[in-house]
């Protein structure tokens, strides 16, 4: 499912190429996210409007602090592969998607209501769990 986190502005479609390709894969899955996060969060038509600049805008800044950091998470490239991240980046890098996460999380408070918040959070945890599996897998 969803969102910042899992909204990491990455593409899945491994078939495909180049940056066109790319936009449309993040595009596409953009839609089936929030489309996801409307019915898990009980979204109105019009928080559904509201979210969607906000999860953009979160998505580039974690796939920013990733690229930083070296990790291609989609495997497109070999990043930087030969310099495993040790354990003081590895703690950079969750506090700079901490901080990234935090400041969507305040975003949509928002336009969310408390209990809409608590489940973002719920599946924020989950993304960013698989999000470390895919980091691991990719190392």
């Amino acid at each position: 499912m969803l969102i910042a986190t899992g909204l990491v502005a990455t593409s899945f479609a491994a078939d495909r190429e180049g940056p066109e390709a790319d936009a449309e894969d993040v595009a596409a899955q953009m839609e089936r996210r929030i489309e996801a996060a409307r019915e898990r969060l009980a979204l109105t038509d019009e928080q559904a409007e509201a979210i969607v600049p906000i999860l953009k805008a979160g998505a580039q800044k974690q796939a920013a602090v990733l690229e930083r950091h070296g990790i291609d998470l989609d495997g497109r490239s070999a990043g930087n592969r030969e310099a495993r991240l040790g354990l003081r980046a590895l703690r950079k890098l969750r506090r700079e998607m901490d901080a990234v996460r935090g400041e969507t999380v305040e975003k949509l408070a928002n336009v969310l209501t408390e209990e809409q918040v608590a489940e973002y959070k719920k599946i924020q945890e989950e993304n960013r769990k698989a999000m470390r599996s895919r980091i691991r897998a990719a190392r």
